[in-house]
C-alpha cells in the first residue's frame, strides 16, 4: 500500500528493465514519517502528488560480479575448489534476477472475519490488485526459457483514468459527448428536410 522506492546505479555489461513504477501522481516521503489522526480530516493537498514513474520494481539481465570478489581468501578458494565449487568473480553467461524494492507485494492481508485474503486484495474496498499475477509472471519469465508469458497476454485489464485529466478537461468531454451527438442530429435532419424540399420543388 505505501512501497518503498528503488535506485539504480550504471553497472557495465547489465541491462536494465523496470517493471513497476509509481503513477504519474505520486508524493514521496521520507521514513519515517509521522502520521497522526488529523491526516484523516484534512484533505489531501493534490500539489504535492507532483512525483512520476518513481520505480518500484527492476529486471537485471546480464553478467553478474560477484559481490565478494576480491574478498575471499586463498584457503577458502583452494577448500571450494577441492569439493568442485570454483569461487567466480563474475559468471561465465548471461543470467537475470528481479529486484523488488518492497517485500509486503507479495504479502496477503488478514480479515478477522473471513481469515487470510488472496493476495493483492484490499481489505478495505474489496478490489483485487493484480500483485499475484506480478508475481506468477516473474517466476515464469526467471525459471521458464520459453514464451509461456506469450499466452498471458489475452487478458487486458482497464485502467483507471488520469483523476487530474479528468478534472480539468471534465466540460470539454461532456460537450463532445452530450452535445456535439444532438447539434450533429439538429444538422443533419435540417440538411436532409432541405434536400427532401429542393427535389419535390422540381
Amino acid at each position: 500500500m505505501f512501497p518503498t522506492t528503488l535506485d539504480t546505479v550504471e553497472a557495465e555489461g547489465i541491462k536494465k528493465t523496470f517493471l513497476l513504477r509509481s503513477s504519474a501522481n505520486a508524493r514521496l516521503l521520507e521514513a519515517p514519517a509521522r502520521i497522526d489522526f488529523e491526516f484523516l480530516q484534512i484533505a489531501p493537498d493534490i500539489r504535492d502528488f507532483n512525483k512520476k514513474n518513481i520505480p518500484v520494481a527492476v529486471l537485471l539481465e546480464g553478467k553478474f560480479h560477484s559481490l565478494y570478489a576480491g574478498r575471499v581468501s586463498q584457503n577458502f578458494r583452494d577448500s571450494m575448489t577441492a569439493h568442485q565449487y570454483p569461487f567466480l568473480n563474475q559468471n561465465d553467461h548471461d543470467t537475470k534476477m528481479i529486484v523488488v524494492a518492497d517485500g509486503d507485494i507479495a504479502m496477503n492481508q488478514y480479515s478477522q472475519y473471513s481469515g487470510p485474503l488472496e493476495m493483492g486484495m484490499n481489505i478495505f474496498t474489496k478490489y483485487t490488485f493484480a500483485n499475484k499475477q506480478f508475481f506468477l509472471n516473474c517466476m515464469d519469465y526467471l525459471v521458464n526459457p520459453t514464451d509461456i508469458l506469450k499466452t498471458r497476454s489475452k487478458e487486458f485489464t482497464l485502467r483507471l483514468l488520469d483523476p487530474k485529466r479528468v478534472e480539468a478537461q471534465k466540460t470539454r468531454w461532456q460537450l463532445i459527448n452530450i452535445v456535439l451527438p444532438i447539434i450533429l442530429v439538429i444538422l443533419f435532419g435540417l440538411i436532409y428536410q432541405q434536400a427532401r424540399r429542393y427535389r419535390f420543388a422540381k
